[in-house]
């Protein structure tokens, strides 16, 4: 299976990069794995469209043709971002914004969209450092991302893992969490 682990944290030494580092150690060798790190790509996330560059033409964006070829080759697609301020990093954010658009990930029939990016399965691993985000409710950008983004694509969602109070949580906690990244990874294929 073609797997591509899109990873949004500019810190090569935090425990999302390790995180990172342990689906990447645990996906089962008969898999194809590409990792896409958005900082060290150095991913410019401003999106712009102009008279020159109409928005109807984002899917042709010379500058996404990389990024669109990887989506396409992808069958599992892994997101690893932190939580921040209630939504995804910005970098991260840019990269939905330039990549899942009309004509490449989703087209409209009947004034509804639908997904063009179907076959494909998505996991969204996530961190924070609010106690108890997710439980207590609040709308973060891992919900909006599988919720809107790829369901909207036809890509389906298949596992969610959250760590929040990350300032807050012990080694052993920690540890516990990365083992059961560990396990999943060791599934894929």
């Amino acid at each position: 299976m073609n797997i591509l682990l899109v990873s949004a944290y500019p810190n090569a030494k935090s425990f999302d990069a390790a995180i990172v580092k342990d689906i990447a150690d645990n996906v089962p060798v008969k898999n194809n794995l590409k990792i896409l790190d958005l900082y060290a790509d150095d991913f410019q996330p401003v999106l712009y469209f102009d008279n020159d560059h109409p928005r109807r033409e984002l899917k042709n964006d010379p500058e996404m043709a990389k990024y669109r070829d990887l989506f396409t080759w992808a069958k599992q697609i892994i997101f690893v971002f932190p939580i921040w301020w209630g939504g995804m990093p910005a970098i991260l954010k840019g990269f939905v914004d330039r990549l899942i658009v009309a004509g490449f990930a989703y087209r409209y029939v009947d004034g509804h969209p639908t997904g063009l990016l179907t076959g494909r399965n998505a996991w969204i691993v996530t961190t924070y450092d609010s106690d108890n985000y997710a439980a207590h409710g609040e709308i973060d950008y891992g919900y909006v991302l599988k919720n809107q983004v790829l369901l909207m694509s036809g890509i389906r969602t298949t596992a969610s893992f959250q760590l929040g109070n990350m300032k807050h949580t012990e080694a052993d906690k920690r540890e516990s969490f990365l083992e059961k990244i560990k396990n999943a990874a060791q599934t894929l294929g």
